[in-house]
């Protein structure tokens, strides 16, 4: 058997702010995937490509659900970076170049 594969990034949720975090959680929320059993952490999946009218789509369904603009801007450049899939999780990985907000 031969399985493709798709790469992934695990995100700490201190990246984002408060408001977030239950959002994250929320199974209609935009791209979302899943969430762990535990709530410990959620999946999403990036956009399909980065023009820029899906972005602005994307970035316009992210703020109306009440996401930030942290969380869009970490979500398009996951995409740019042809990431598949973003774990978003308290005990994630940090991102260099970019600083906690808590």
């Amino acid at each position: 058997m031969k399985f493709k594969t798709y790469p992934y990034i695990e995100i700490s949720t201190g990246f984002l702010p408060q408001s977030d975090h239950d959002l994250l959680l929320e199974t209609n929320a935009p791209q979302h995937v899943a969430t762990h059993d535990e709530f410990y952490g959620a999946f999403f999946h990036t956009l399909h490509d980065v023009k820029p009218a899906t972005v602005e789509d994307f970035r316009k369904r992210a703020r109306d659900f009440g996401l930030s603009d942290r969380f869009v801007e970490i979500m398009v450049e996951a995409s740019r970076q042809e990431i598949q899939m973003v774990r978003f999780d308290s005990d994630g990985d940090m991102i260099e170049g970019l600083e906690l907000i808590q």
